[in-house]
């Protein structure tokens, strides 16, 4: 599940800043019915954060210095 991988780059100390769900070769999509329907790759980009000692993991400061 998706929440999985979120949940554990959260966990690690990790901000989902891009998401892209390239789509696949033609050659293979064209022998799939409905593959154009359902993602078959996705690819993301995170920014590790830094946080206070005493502020949660969920809190949105990344390393750039962006304000959450």
């Amino acid at each position: 599940m998706l929440s999985s991988y979120l949940n554990a780059f959260r966990r690690h100390g990790l901000w989902l800043d891009e998401l892209r769900e390239p789509v696949p070769a033609s050659q293979w999509a064209d022998s799939r019915p409905g593959a154009d329907r359902v993602p078959v790759y996705v690819a993301g980009r995170c920014l590790k954060v830094r946080l206070p000692a005493d502020e949660p993991a969920s809190s949105p400061r990344c390393a750039a210095g962006a304000a959450g």
